[in-house]
Parts: structure tokens; sequence; C-alpha cells
């Protein structure tokens, strides 16, 4: 055997699938993002002009828009002080060295909003195995869906700790977690409810 095959045969005996999936929700999970009645204010606080505008050429253009979660402009750090939470980070802290562990971003977050979470979660040195956007009208359904096919091409993830925010998420989280340890194809389910 030379050299070379010798090396790729250590690399493949070092590489371990994960056992473990931690998965961590964007907003109010994570990381502390401003709300739309916070945010609107400190927006027309720092730009002089309503949000999204920075300008006055740019209110009368941008006067019909009323979102918030899918604007770009809700995620500028150079507008918003945005922390990190400090429970999720230390949970963060705890596994992110840990070849076992699939660290995975889930967020309600449309995917046009990609580089603005990835600025964020860059600009604190966190790294994600897998970064996922929201591709559905309805967050939760997403989320599951996202879940399940980790978990589908996955098979030795036998442990799952989820961080949330969402009253009306955690349920159906909870559910399904338990679900699946019933069914012996976890063999831990850990619900982190975020307030």
């Amino acid at each position: 055997m030379n050299i070379k095959d010798n090396f790729r045969r250590m690399l493949l005996e070092t590489v371990s699938e994960p056992t473990k999936l931690y998965v961590f929700d964007f907003d109010l999970t994570l990381v502390d993002t401003p709300l739309p009645e916070y945010g609107r204010l400190t927006w027309q606080e720092k730009h002089g002009f309503p949000f999204p505008s920075k300008s006055a050429e740019e209110v009368e253009q941008n006067r019909k828009i009323t979102g918030w979660w899918g604007r770009k402009e809700s995620l500028d750090i150079d507008t918003f002080d945005i922390p990190l939470i400090g429970e999720v980070k230390v949970a963060y802290d705890s596994v992110k060295n840990n070849p076992d562990v699939m660290k995975v971003m889930l967020t309600g977050r449309r995917g046009k909003l990609a580089n603005e979470v990835r600025n964020i979660l860059d600009s604190y040195g966190l790294d994600f195995d897998m970064y996922l956007y929201n591709n559905k009208s309805d967050t939760l359904s997403a989320k599951i869906d996202y879940l399940n096919d980790i978990l589908s091409s996955n098979p030795n993830i036998v442990d799952v700790v989820l961080h949330d925010d969402r009253d009306e998420h955690i349920g159906t989280f909870q559910a399904w977690g338990d679900g699946l340890v019933t069914n012996a194809r976890l063999e831990n389910f850990t619900m982190n409810h975020i307030k």
C-alpha cells in the first residue's frame, strides 16, 4: 500500500457520521433580533425616515411596505444591536467542536435573507454544518420537513436537541420528537423552549 492509499484509509477511518443533531432557530432563539415595534422606532430614530427607508426619495417608493420579517433591513447590523442569547450560545459552544454532532441553523427566515443571516452568525464566529431557510408559507411545516429529511439522510443520528422560541411550535416539536423516541428511531429528544 502506498503512502497516498494509506492516508486515504486513515482519513476514511477518522471520519465519523454524526450521532447527535443540535438544531438552533435564529430569531429570538440564537440571536436577539429586534421585534417590529421596537425595530421600526429604532430605524426612525437612526435614519430619520420610516422603515425601511434611508432617504426622502425612498419614503414614497417604500410607502406600501408593511412587512418586517421578510425584509433584509430588519437584520441591518449597522442599524440594530443584534446580540446573541447567552443560554443558547452556551449550548452551541458545548458542541461546536464535537465531531459526533451535526449543528444546524434552522430559521423561519426566507433564503433571500441568507446573506444577512450569515453576516450576523459570522460576526460571532458561529459555524454550522447546515443553514436552512423557510421554503414554504408555513414555517412549522418547513422545519418539520427539514428535520425529517436530515434524519432520513443520517441514520446514525439517535439524539436530537432542538432550540426554538415560538410558543405555538413547541407542542408540535415535542410531539414529533416524542413520537420518534416511542418508535425507537431516536434514543433521546430534548426540546429547549427559549423564552
